[in-house]
């Protein structure tokens, strides 16, 4: 970490680090990897206290960087460049990651040189990953959010061609795709999105304060002279490490939706697993066709069986880069002789959760959606019963070809975590329903020694 250290002394007038931290601390490399650092109390630090303050032009972000602009490009390029932008409306992520190839391509010119250069040149996310190794969260709540194909189109309809028209800006060198995900990557996984500011921005030594959804004893405040800084929010002991929460997330969305490529080794209460709306369809509509649990379980694996075959077929044809694959081609096939309705890229997914208090999520939009399809609500415990043991045969299934072809990489290892823990959260919501619908049977079944005293009653009453 020689080269932040280096960097948070070169930036001294914007960068104030309090000396009652080490910023670059090993003492995580034992529980968090080898090469992990972050941020540790070298003595008791009180409630309150400023450890780290980012003044402007020590953070970087897609608005400020494109306002830094102006003293570094001619301002006819630099207004034709703000037109392409308003024209093509990329988003917040796309923006900060264009801020950060420039700072790149500027190489020891950059005000930001020495941060970058301690940067992780592969950030394990799943959109890194290749087509085998994605595979495996297929059945997980990461699969929708895991999208190379979107990454991809949009450095070659946007990026690339934006590349050739400022080549002052970015070099042909420092712009190509692998650096475009790798710089999405570092965006997705080391940015902040802090109070009102709409773009995620890097905060270079803050970015060093690892995760802690429980018990965080940090946070990170925005000024109104602009200026970011981790404050202490409680005391915090001499050796212990300064954490910050990255917010109310589920385990699928740390390690891809907002990719900080790692799974928590405990629940989150934002912990889900995703149903998809034809699925709840094709069950609903063999269930009440008269279709035993095991008929739907079976016809569930057998479309999943055909869906891999036809993917894997997909795949070994040579890509035609001209067209981009549409999002119906990332869904789920059904093949046509089973009758099952073939799902639409506009498929909803639903979210339920292992919280009992909460009816498992049920009672959100899921249900609001059966009745307003006018599915019977009689039979839909049993259709989530159907779709959670579908799950989890997929999720063992799973977990039983990577025991067979065991592989030590971080991209396996983090596929095992979360299929594991998915499965665990899977057996907690399938347990709670069937608890719930035999606590409503028993609800429903009448004691005998209170129909022997209604009869006794309708028998006085006659007698009167």
């Amino acid at each position: 970490m020689a080269n932040l250290e280096k960097w948070i002394a070169a930036q001294r007038e914007l960068v104030s680090v309090s000396a009652d931290v080490d910023p670059t601390s090993d003492r995580s490399a034992a529980e968090c990897g080898e090469g992990d650092r972050t941020i540790y109390a070298r003595r008791a630090i009180a409630d309150g206290t400023v450890l780290v303050k980012l003044d402007r032009g020590a953070y970087l972000n897609g608005s400020q960087w494109l306002s830094s602009l102006e003293d570094k490009v001619e301002p006819s390029d630099l207004q034709r460049l703000r037109d392409e932008l308003s024209q093509r409306s990329p988003s917040a992520t796309v923006m900060t990651a264009l801020a950060l190839l420039h700072e790149v391509s500027r190489g020891d010119k950059s005000h930001f040189h020495g941060y970058i250069q301690q940067l992780p040149q592969r950030i394990p996310l799943p959109m890194t990953w290749s087509e085998s190794e994605r595979a495996m969260l297929r059945s997980t709540a990461a699969s929708p959010i895991v999208d190379f194909d979107l990454v991809r189109n949009v450095f070659k309809s946007f990026v690339s061609p934006l590349q050739r028209m400022f080549q002052t800006i970015w070099s042909a060198e420092e712009c190509t795709l692998e650096r475009f995900v790798w710089a999405y990557t570092v965006i997705s996984s080391r940015a902040f999105s802090i109070d009102d500011l709409r773009d995620p921005t890097l905060l270079p030594v803050i970015d060093m304060a690892n995760h802690d959804a429980e018990d965080p004893n940090a946070e990170i405040r925005r000024s109104e002279d602009g200026s970011f800084s981790l404050v202490a929010t409680r005391a915090i002991a001499a050796d212990e490490p300064v954490t910050i929460s990255y917010g109310n997330l589920s385990n699928a969305q740390v390690s891809a939706c907002v990719g900080y490529g790692f799974v928590l080794p405990h629940s989150t209460p934002n912990d889900t697993i995703l149903l998809q709306e034809s699925d709840i369809r094709d069950v609903f509509s063999l269930l009440l066709g008269g279709a035993s649990h095991d008929d739907a379980l079976a016809l569930l694996t057998r479309q999943t069986a055909d869906t891999v075959t036809t993917t894997e077929a997909e795949q070994s044809e040579p890509a035609d880069d001209s067209e981009a694959p549409s999002a119906a081609k990332r869904r789920r096939l059904f093949v046509a002789d089973t009758g099952a309705r073939q799902p639409k890229a506009s498929d909803m997914l639903f979210a339920l959760n292992s919280n009992a208090a909460e009816d498992f999520g049920i009672s959100d939009t899921l249900l609001s959606f059966v009745m307003a399809n006018e599915l019977s609500t009689d039979v839909l415990h049993d259709v989530l019963t159907v779709l959670l043991q579908f799950k989890d045969k997929s999720y063992s299934q799973l977990l039983a070809s990577a025991a067979a072809s065991p592989a030590d990489d971080q991209a396996s290892a983090l596929s095992r975590q979360l299929v594991t823990h998915e499965r665990q959260i899977t057996r907690r919501i399938l347990l709670g329903i069937m608890t719930m619908e035999e606590e409503s049977s028993s609800d429903g079944e009448q004691d005998p020694d209170d129909e022997e005293d209604e009869d006794e009653e309708a028998e006085e009453d006659e007698e009167a």
